[in-house]
């Protein structure tokens, strides 16, 4: 038997109210037997590794101590799995892939597995296996966190005889219910892979885009002069830019892969587009008919003071209230230059204007700082690609200890 053992074992429980859902649909439950050293596993550090098993699989998990006093073999501990039948078959598998993984390598039988509708495989090149792993798990670790996900490197079953530990490929499984979820996970980790071996995914990606009115992936050719610029410090201008348009985003070689709605996808194609052009020229938008878009005239002589020096002070409105704006080109009143705040939400949008709002107030009362500052155009932070903060160590969960494949030690 792959699984561990402590999977054989259940006990029902007699079904009771709490069992029907907010729409009276009936809850399975599944009540099982495990281990200390298993609990703190799937547990993790704040209970970090239980809430993605919970989020990825859509179903409740507790784990019960009657306090018995057992050792960390001792089988005195419950553990219990409620919701949608569905749900709880694929939180029961997620568990048995988290607790297997802490044994050793995980293998699946790819055949089988191809006809899940959760699960997400992704070759990884070898040499970047550690990397995107990162030490004691941390990168994966944050991009389940982020993306709701459960995520693993696995092996075929079916070369299961054949394998001699040395391959050119990994396998990376991405496992949860919510496809969105999912495909964050894997452009992320594409992302990281791509910094890693430039082209390996992105020499094979051409300029797509889907007529598809649901979730589905485009991808735009990003030019060379514009990169650094729509990437913004540490990644900074690519996550508000995904932000403000609800659509998911991320940079892959010199390819901008953008995942979401066919709304999602137009608005965060804008949005890149305008900021690009914002670059070299000044940019004129037609907002008609636009429901994503609040307008805000400001004074002349407060655009400085608004924007900040090299519009820094804009760009810390954008980060508070996830919106992207910039001044529009198209301007022909003499006292007045209209203000564009874009973004998805426009409770946050009013949060923005307001904002503005309140330091045009101060610079025309006289209570703002009387420091000069140039306008210029917003450089957005030239940067790097970020590093994901891979340096930043400590440890959520004990699912991943080091960048080996060897199975990471029990916790006590």
């Amino acid at each position: 038997d792959r699984w561990p053992s402590q999977f054989l074992s259940t006990m029902p429980r007699d079904y009771d109210d709490r069992d029907d859902d907010r729409n009276g649909e009936r809850l399975s439950k599944d009540v099982q037997f495990i281990n200390n050293g298993e609990a703190a596993f799937l547990i993790g550090k704040q209970g970090r590794t239980k809430r993605k098993l919970m989020y990825a699989s859509g179903s409740e998990i507790e784990i019960h101590d009657p306090d018995k006093g057992g050792g960390e073999s001792s089988r005195d501990l419950t553990l219990e799995i409620r919701g949608k039948r569905e749900d709880l078959e694929r939180a029961k598998m997620y568990i048995k892939l988290v607790l297997t993984q802490r044994q050793g390598p995980v293998y699946l039988d790819f055949d089988e597995m191809a006809e899940r509708d959760d699960l997400t495989l992704l070759d990884v090149p070898a040499e970047c296996a550690g990397y995107v792993t990162g030490a004691r798990g941390v990168v994966l670790r944050a991009i389940e966190d982020e993306w709701g996900t459960i995520m693993l490197f696995v092996r075929n079953m079916a070369e299961r005889d054949l394998d001699t530990g040395s391959k050119p490929r990994e396998t990376l499984a991405i496992f949860g219910k919510d496809m969105r979820g999912r495909r964050g996970s894997e452009l992320r980790v594409m992302s990281a892979v791509e910094e890693k071996v430039e082209g390996y995914y992105s020499s094979k990606a051409t300029e797509y885009f889907s007529d598809r009115e649901g979730f589905d992936t485009d991808t735009m050719k990003i030019h060379s002069d514009d990169y650094s610029y729509a990437l913004g410090k540490r990644g900074n201008t690519r996550r508000k830019l995904a932000k403000a348009s609800g659509c998911i985003l991320e940079y892959i070689g010199g390819i901008a892969y953008m995942a979401g709605t066919k709304k999602e996808r137009r608005r965060v194609k804008d949005y890149l587009g305008w900021l690009c052009e914002q670059r070299t020229s000044r940019v004129i938008v037609d907002v008609k008919g636009r429901d994503d878009v609040t307008t805000l005239n400001v004074p002349r002589d407060c655009i400085s003071y608004i924007t900040g020096q090299k519009g820094r002070s804009l760009r810390e409105v954008e980060e508070k209230t996830d919106t992207f704006c910039f001044m529009d080109g198209d301007s022909t009143d003499r006292d007045t230059e209209r203000l564009l705040i874009f973004g998805v939400e426009e409770e946050k949008r009013d949060d923005a204007r307001r904002m503005i709002d309140d330091r045009i107030d101060d610079k025309l009362s006289g209570r703002a700082n009387q420091r000069g500052y140039d306008r210029g155009y917003d450089d957005r932070d030239y940067g790097r690609y970020d590093n994901r903060d891979r340096r930043r160590g400590g440890r959520d969960d004990d699912r991943y200890r080091s960048r080996s494949r060897s199975p990471p030690p029990s916790r006590s």
